[in-house]
């Protein structure tokens, strides 16, 4: 199956392209000095996405980084974060949808990468930042996970929902 077919399988737009297989999708035109970035991109995303379906993850968050370093459209920064989330990688992640959610407003966020889907994904990168405090917490404390890494996970969580 095409990156581009799996994708759209798992229910969400590709985000590098629209429609037809060559236009990206961004909010600027390209020059055509451009196209070459447009290309690279596109082949980098496509790699990305081949590596992901088969579970080399670390590989295939490298190849979207280079695709969002030829051609940052924020949609590629979902796809970013939702890797870093895979990888429990949450303040990563969390980074990437701050940017996602500061590019775009939520009316102009593509199906599959909607305001739902990206607080669901911050409420999974803020679990992940919880337990990562909680485990620091208890393996400094050889005990349970105290009061203030719930804190510090509550804090991280509230910070998460609030608008950018």
């Amino acid at each position: 199956m095409q990156p581009a077919a799996a994708y759209a399988a798992e229910g969400i737009e590709d985000p590098v392209a629209s429609g037809d297989q060559d236009t990206p999708r961004t909010d600027a035109a390209v020059s055509p000095s451009g196209e070459r970035d447009v290309r690279a991109a596109r082949g980098h995303y496509r790699e990305a996405m081949l590596l992901r379906k088969a579970g080399k993850l670390e590989a295939a968050l490298e190849k979207l980084e280079t695709a969002y370093a030829e051609l940052p459209t924020p949609t590629l920064l979902f796809v970013i974060a939702e890797l870093d989330a895979d990888l429990h990688r949450p303040q990563e992640g969390l980074a990437a949808l701050s940017r996602y959610r500061s590019q775009l407003a939520p009316s102009s966020m593509p199906s599959g990468q909607g305001l739902s889907q990206v607080e669901a994904l911050e409420r999974r990168l803020a679990m992940q930042l919880l337990a990562a405090a909680a485990s620091r917490d208890s393996a400094a404390k050889g005990s349970a996970p105290s009061a203030d890494s719930a804190a510090e996970a509550a804090s991280v969580s509230n910070k998460v929902r609030a608008p950018a």
